[in-house]
């Protein structure tokens, strides 16, 4: 009380005030776009066919980052001491989370749950099955691609330069999942322009 011997403040500041701010949700959709962008066209952004452990193992883990850190442009992948590389898997993986918990440089985390907070602070992404990235990015984007100019749309995305080295038939199952007609019809046209690429 300020008419107490030693004082106070009337009315002084109190510890309510929040800073947060929010942040829409296509927002933080496009920042997450644009950073993976970006990741992408550096060089950062690592696709495997999968990761897979039998056993919670930290040897096996670290085997599997020195052969990552073979690939030319990831040489630093084994060695970085911290915030090195995200691990995407496409589904939760127990076996695959502990061999890495003890790798202090590495997290693991399911593709669904990708945030910009990760995305920026680790330098490589390592995705498995790069087929449900394909899918997951398409989803997103949706309303942008039009059942008309969709395969004009996506030639003119970076991210489909490469569809010759996906599997046709993971893609299919991976669009199949959506139980959505624009979907399936977008699936057969990446398949369609999966073939013909060499």
């Amino acid at each position: 009380s300020p008419i107490w011997v030693g004082g106070g403040v009337s009315h002084g500041p109190k510890n309510e005030r929040t800073f947060l701010r929010k942040v829409n949700a296509k927002m933080k959709m496009r920042a997450l776009a644009s950073v993976l962008s970006a990741k992408f066209k550096d060089g950062e952004i690592l696709f495997v066919d999968d990761v897979k452990l039998s056993a919670p193992k930290t040897s096996a883990a670290k085997t599997i980052l020195s052969a990552l850190g073979g690939v030319s442009g990831f040489e630093n992948l084994s060695t970085k001491r911290s915030n090195a590389a995200c691990i995407l898997l496409p589904r939760k993986d127990s076996a695959v989370e502990k061999s890495f918990r003890n790798i202090g440089s590495v997290i693991v985390g399911e593709l669904r749950n990708i945030n910009l907070t990760d995305a920026l602070a680790y330098k490589y992404l390592v995705l498995a099955e790069p087929e449900k990235a394909v899918a997951d990015f398409v989803y997103m984007n949706l309303d942008r691609i039009t059942a008309g100019a969709a395969e004009k749309t996506l030639l003119e995305s970076f991210r489909f330069q490469n569809l010759g080295l996906l599997r046709k038939k993971k893609i299919a199952d991976y669009f199949g999942l959506f139980n959505s007609g624009k979907m399936a019809e977008i699936g057969e046209i990446l398949q369609a322009m999966a073939r013909r690429r060499p």
